[in-house]
Parts: C-alpha cells; structure tokens; sequence
C-alpha cells in the first residue's frame, strides 16, 4: 500500500498510510531495520466514554506538510462521534535521534470533555517479532521496548503539564489467542501491565481536560538509538523543549532548501557528454520559468523526498514500504545504484551537491574489486537480495548484474564534478572518486564487451530480461565518454592515455550499435538483442536513454523514429494517460486492454524527449500542460509521487514516495526552465 505521509533524517525514517497509520519505522538508518514490519501502529482518542482509532470513519483527514519542510500537517476532524478536532505536527528532528508529535486538540462541543489520548507501540524490533521486550520506566514515567541493540523510548506530556503517561500496559499479541494491548485501549482504561517479552506491544495514554471551545496542546515522542543510555540521554533533553524542537526542525528545512545555489544551464543539466558549462541561473527561490507555483511546490517537495531517501551512510534508498513485504517477503528499501545516479544527478541539476557526494562516497567503498556495482545494496553497504543468478539456462557461468548501474554511476560522477568542479574529492584525496571508483568501474566497461565492442549480456533495468539492451549501451557508451573527460585533468601520466582508451571504447560501442540495434524491418532501432544476438521487437520506454545519455542525436531521423513508436504504442489511452514501461507489461497490471500501467518515470522521460526537441516557445506548451495537468493529478495530498498508476482511476500503485519518480520530475523540470530560458522565455515574459 502506498505511503501517504513520510518523514526522515537520515537516521530514521517513519510513514503512513492514507488512514494515518504508522506503517513503517525504520532505524539506525532510512530502511534499516523496520522495526514495524509493516504492523499498524495505533492512534486512539476516547472522549467522554466514546473512542475511535485514527481509521475510523468518523474521522476525517487531511493528510499534508508544512509548506517546504519534512514536517507533517494533519487534521483529524470528527464534529460528530467525538465532537474533537486534532491539528497535528509529526517530525523527525534533523539532528538527533528522535520523533516528536505535536497535537492541538480542540473541543467542538458544548460541554467539557475529558479526553484520553492512546498511542500504540506494535513493535518488531530488528524486524522481527521474536525475542521483544517491552516495559514501563518508571523513573521518566515513559516506556522502553528492546531487542539487542534496538531501543526505543516512548513519552507523552500535556503542555504546563509533568511530563509522563497518566495510562500505559504492555502485553504479548500474536500468539494463544492474544490480541495486543491495543484492544485494552477501547474502554479508555489500560491495565497497567507493566512488562512482556517475545512477541509483544505496549499502549501509553494521557488525560486532558477541555472546556466547550477549548484547545489543549499535547506532544508524544520516540527516542530510538542502540542502548538504553543513548535512548535515556535524548529523552531527558526533550521534556522542557520539544515545541522548540519542532519549530527548529521546521526551519532546518526550510533553510535547506533556500540554500539552493541554482540550476545548472542546459549543457550541464542533460545526462550527456557536452562539454561542461558551470555558469547557472538562480531559480530556487523564484518562479520556474512560466510553470505554476503548484510545479514550483512539487519542484521543492521532490528534493525533499530525494534528501529524505537518503540515508546516513551516503546510501540513496529506492523507497521504504514493508507493505510490498506482502508480496514476496522483499521489498524496495534497499539503493540501486542505478537509482542513486539518477537521484544524485537529479540532485546536482538542482544546485545541491551533499547528496551526490555522500552517495559517490558510499558507492565506492562497495563496489567489486573488478570494478563493477552490484545488483542492490542495504543502506550499510552490504549486497542485497537479488533474483539475478551466476549460472545461465544453459549452465553458463554469468555475472548477476545489471550493467547500466556501473555505467550510469560513472556518468553522475562526471555530473557532480562538472557541477561543482569538486577536484578534491574527484582526484586529490588519498580515498578520491577518480582512482577508487571511475577508473575501476570505466575499466570494467572496456572489459566486459564482446569482439564487435558491444557490452556483454546483463540484465536490464526493469530487471525482467538478460540479454543486451538499448538503454544500457547507452549508458555504457556514456559512461565511457564521462570517464574520458574525467581523466584528462588528472595526471600526466595516465590521464591522457586513458582517456583515449576510453573513447576509443566508447566508439566501438557506437558503432556495433547502429550495425546491431537498428531494424530495417521496421524502421528504428529495438530495445533489446537476446542472449543469441536476435533483435527483439518489443516497444520499451527505456530506449529513451539512445538520445538521453548522448548516444545518438536528439534529432536523428531513427531516432526520430524511435520515439514515435514509444509514444504510439506506449500512452495508456485513457482519461488518466501517461506512458507505460513496456508492451505487455504485467508488473501490477490492472487491464489487459492497455501496454501496462502509467509510470511517473516513463512519463517524463516523454516530457524531456519534447524538452529537447522544442525549436520554439510554443513548442514546450505541451510539456507545461503535462507538467500542470498530468502530472500535478498524479499527486497524493502531500505532493508524493509512487512508482505507477491505475490506468482507468489514477490510483497511485505500487511504493509510494519513489525516489526515481522525483528525481525524473526534478531532472524534467530543471530541463524545461532551461530550455525555457535558451528559447528567450525570460525576455519574453519582461
């Protein structure tokens, strides 16, 4: 199920469902470990003998932000049932290791109302529900939940109040018939168990007293760290400020996002090999070209949610969603490096330059010592889960990766360098990206072609076929061109030389392409050669990467071609629209009539495809409708973005926030500003 509402720092990171549900809690890093499992996490109210979780359809909701920060804006309105209305604050602080929830609860009625508020810990610690341990502590009057070196710290107060659960109970669930402690909520009275261990949750409760009209301010916390002194140390600073805390963190982000320097020009911004150009236009803290200011706040939000998915060890998650648990006891929290370039690059485009850093930086601690990246990797850098094996059909040994992952994180290398010219860490440095990783990796792409010079089969970047694909040759062929550029400034004794070994290997990619991926037969190039060499007609969206990663021209009659296949085979032709992946797509499917559902990526991949075509101002009108229209209704109320959607409801499916789909929509933007400005839209609107 997708996530409606999330947050993060790097440390933590916490989300929820559209029924404002904790679905997800994850720590010491963003996706490692969930210590929910994908388990509800309850919010309970009781008034004056009624009670309600937060999913009860007395409630209604309104899911947001605060405007430019990774601060929650929730109202749960119930005039009816409970006759209260809840204004409600969630935050992880940006430095410690903390959450906090800010509830201003107001009393709609005409009487007094005692109100207990409950909140539910259904805790699998290390993600697992064996060997927990929760208790009451009650020297902070607060509760602890544990498992090895997993501790969490829960607190609640009244504001001019002591700070401490009036109500609490911890208990067993799961198993012999135990339902969890958060039944013993409904009556308003928690039996006060006072510890439980194996498979276990707790409920702690406050009172609050509210004559008819009037507002109360109550705030519960988390504390989570690695042993009960850390947990205790943090608790004892929130309890005479957390108000403060919150109001710090929301100008921490909002101050992070005006710290953006400006987008890069448009020789800069395009994932190709044009020469660098390091002048930049400031367009963080103004309009964005003649785009709306709902674009400009979309603009915003995805930078967040890329900085939100990034994780403390450099490591860019993909998402994090135990709901997809459900389907094949895996998930998405984990960094593709393929996804982490293309965030980091988007990022870079953007003005900011921590992110791409730390994610280099991560990259090259773990990549092979033949030079290439694995298939996907845990925020601590260990190799993830993979269904890619080492032996083929035809008991052929085979190397379980997707190529485009080490070619593309060599292309955002040269991105983030021609961005910020960061030669320090590029080349100077005794751990430099530049010998540590480019030239391995580089290295490993002139290797693993075959005689013709075109890369070996791998599997692509849907992660469904192995064989040769479209988009991965360019990406190889682009990676090369990247490390090519990226060696001339160094050293004069391989600098040189390698950069000529590169772009000679670059070339014979290029031209076994051509000889090898275009179709007479049909008159543009196919996505995809088997693994015996034959072409494969199937329109792919992906083939979006020939012109992007400087393959071939944006403007080449095949090309041309090319494109046009995607978009008349590809568009969903529904109200919804948008572009699917590929024909016969089953990932999710939802109706066998269309090539498969929407994705926000392949969408605007169709939007840059119009961007760098545009000849004309009234070219780039289609792409602002797209952007204003299309894309704006495919938005929760928080402004994120998941994987794809319904074709018939736009109903977003699969994991939602997705890092890449925010990522596409930055990098479209940014592109669409620049274009903008190269075709005189900035003299025209003055």
């Amino acid at each position: 199920m997708p996530r409606s509402l999330t947050i993060s720092n790097g440390m933590g990171w916490i989300g929820w469902d559209h029924l404002y549900r904790l679905r997800d809690f994850t720590f010491p890093q963003v996706g490692e470990a969930d210590h929910t499992l994908g388990q509800t996490w309850r919010f309970g109210v009781w008034v004056n003998g009624k009670f309600s979780w937060s999913d009860d359809e007395s409630f209604s909701r309104r899911l947001a932000y605060v405007h430019n920060s990774l601060v929650t804006d929730v109202t749960l309105d119930d005039p009816n049932k409970l006759g209260v209305r809840l204004g409600i604050n969630d935050v992880i602080h940006h430095r410690k290791p903390l959450y906090l929830k800010r509830m201003a609860v107001a009393n709609l009625r005409q009487e007094a109302a005692d109100v207990r508020l409950f909140f539910h810990h259904n805790v699998a610690m290390g993600a697992t529900t064996n060997r927990n341990c929760v208790k009451d502590f009650p020297q902070r009057k607060g509760l602890i939940a544990y498992r090895t070196h997993y501790w969490i710290m829960s607190n609640a107060m009244v504001e001019g109040g002591e700070p401490g659960f009036t109500d609490y109970s911890c208990g067993q669930k799961g198993f012999n018939g135990k339902e969890g402690t958060y039944v013993d909520a409904e009556d308003g009275e928690l039996g006060r168990g006072s510890v439980a261990q194996g498979s276990v949750d707790s409920v702690g409760g406050i009172r609050l007293h509210l004559e008819p009209g009037e507002t109360k301010i109550a705030y519960y916390w988390l504390v989570f760290g690695e042993d009960f002194n850390s947990v205790d140390e943090v608790e004892q600073s929130v309890q005479s400020h957390p108000d403060q805390l919150i109001q710090s963190t929301t100008k921490y982000w909002q101050y992070w996002l005006a710290k953006n320097k400006g987008m890069l020009t448009r020789s800069d911004v395009a994932l190709s090999n044009s020469p660098a150009n390091s002048s930049k236009h400031e367009a963080a803290g103004a309009g964005l070209a003649d785009l709306s200011p709902a674009v400009k706040n979309l603009y915003d939000r995805s930078l967040l949610v890329v900085r939100m998915l990034s994780s403390a060890s450099g490591a860019i998650m993909a998402a994090v969603d135990d709901d997809q648990l459900d389907f094949n006891r895996d998930g998405y929290d984990y960094c593709w490096p393929r996804d982490g370039a293309l965030n980091a690059a988007a990022m870079d485009a953007a003005g900011f330059a921590e992110i791409s850093r730390n994610f280099y930086a991560f990259l090259r601690r773990v990549r092979m010592k033949k030079g290439y990246v694995g298939h996907r990797y845990t925020p601590s850098g260990d190799l993830g889960s993979t269904w890619h094996g080492d032996v083929g059909a035809e008991g052929d040994i085979q190397l379980p990766i997707q190529e485009d992952e080490t070619a593309l994180a060599v292309l955002g290398a040269w991105h983030h360098y021609r961005a910020h010219r960061d030669t320090e860490y590029m080349y100077e440095s005794e751990n430099n990206l530049y010998s540590n990783f480019v030239v391995p990796a580089a290295d490993f792409l002139c290797r693993y072609v075959d005689e013709s010079g075109l890369p070996l089969p791998s599997w692509d970047l849907w992660e469904e076929k192995r064989g040769v694909h479209a988009w991965t040759v360019a990406a190889v062929y682009a990676g090369l061109c990247a490390a090519a550029r990226l060696s001339k400034p160094v050293d004069a004794d391989h600098g040189e030389k390698r950069a000529e070994k590169y772009e000679a290997a670059a070339a014979r990619v290029k031209a076994a392409f051509e000889a090898k991926f275009y179709s007479e037969k049909l008159g543009r190039f196919v996505s995809r050669l088997t693994d015996k060499g034959e072409q494969a007609e199937i329109v792919d969206a992906s083939m979006h990467g020939i012109w992007y990663f400087g393959l071939l021209p944006v403007d080449d009659e095949r090309v041309v071609r090319t494109m046009q296949a995607v978009r008349d085979t590809l568009w969903v032709k529904t109200s919804v629209g948008g572009m699917s992946r590929l024909e016969g797509d089953y990932y999710f499917r939802k109706n066998d009539k269309y090539p498969g559902n929407p994705w926000i990526i392949c969408t605007m991949w169709d939007a840059q495809w119009q961007i760098a075509r545009a000849k004309s101002l009234a070219d780039l009108a289609p792409v602002k409708g797209l952007l204003e229209g299309w894309l704006l209704n495919r938005t929760n109320s928080a402004g994120l973005l998941a994987e794809q959607v319904h074709p018939d409801t736009g109903e977003a499916l699969s994991v939602c926030p997705l890092g890449w789909s925010h990522a596409q929509v930055i990098l479209a933007i940014v592109e669409y500003v620049a274009k903008f400005e190269e075709l005189g839209g900035a003299e025209a609107q003055a």
